[in-house]
């Protein structure tokens, strides 16, 4: 147990340690090459953009789908967003190279065609929220330092969300791989189907409705973790440690290695590992 201990507070430490880098100062705009960048609203064909790639100080960043363009549209404000499109790369930057902003808080709505599909899709925001409306993407990324994130409808392979605080909530995502990290929040999700999900946590609830998942591996140090499973699983193994807490795992045994199975028709299509230091972790079948 010891070493379990050892080991989630050397996950909270990495965790924190990631994310310190945008809580610094607001004042001044991070470092970039703005060679080539013009400013404010702009539009651009979709067919000339394969990656995205927001960088957002203090306001939420708004992704619609709507429309056959691609669209990124600012709040007024003194202090101009900076873009440039380039080898089908879009570069969205809150304001100039090194400017200060001071205090200034504006939204960013993204606007997408609903049959685009990015390759990459990356949102970081210091200060405010994350919300998707419809977004396919091979990888979609999502950063915050303060604020939520929140996926309606969200699919392709790779999901990476990591946040300092706010909550992750997520309607409906499809992804081979889904990895998220938080130092303090919950992640909530109504429906999740992935072949592989690792989620690390400090300080925050995990629950999940309806997942469908081949491998599950939860590292948490404080909160609770409620798995549902969808009823296109068949059986599942559960191996938990939990140091503060209890493991209630529905319908299942412990074998003789002390994992827990659930047998179905199917056999064992879900593996789930997780450790937790204090909390409890229930498993609900179908």
């Amino acid at each position: 147990m010891k070493k379990l201990c050892l080991l989630l507070l050397l996950i909270l430490a990495l965790i924190c340690s990631t994310l310190l880098f945008a809580c610094g100062d607001n004042s001044r705009m991070t470092e970039y090459d703005g060679t080539g960048y013009l400013e404010g609203n702009a539009s651009f064909n979709a067919t000339d953009v394969k990656k995205i790639n927001v960088v957002w100080i203090s306001g939420d960043v708004i992704v619609l789908t709507e429309g056959e363009e691609v669209k990124i549209d600012e709040e007024s404000s003194n202090e101009k967003m900076q873009y440039k499109l380039e080898n089908g790369v879009l570069n969205v930057y809150y304001a100039k190279s090194n400017a200060k902003i001071g205090k200034i808080t504006k939204n960013l709505t993204l606007t997408l065609p609903v049959s685009l599909v990015l390759d990459e899709l990356t949102l970081g925001v210091t200060d405010g929220d994350i919300s998707c409306d419809i977004v396919s993407a091979k990888r979609l990324e999502c950063l915050t330092a303060d604020g939520n994130v929140t996926l309606k409808h969200a699919s392709g392979e790779d999901l990476f969300i990591k946040n300092a605080s706010g909550d992750i909530r997520i309607t409906d995502a499809n992804f081979l791989r889904f990895k998220s990290q938080s130092a303090e929040g919950s992640l909530s999700a109504l429906s999740l189907k992935t072949d592989n999900a690792k989620i690390e946590f400090a300080d925050g609830n995990v629950t999940f409705a309806d997942l469908t998942a081949k491998e599950v591996t939860i590292n948490g140090a404080s909160g609770n973790v409620m798995i549902g499973l969808s009823d296109k699983v068949g059986g599942y193994s559960l191996t938990a440690k939990v140091i503060d807490g209890e493991i209630n795992a529905n319908g299942a045994r412990k074998d003789e290695s002390g994992k827990y199975v659930y047998f179905s028709g199917d056999g064992i299509t879900s593996e789930i590992t997780i450790n937790l230091v204090d909390g409890n972790v229930g498993i609900v079948t179908p």
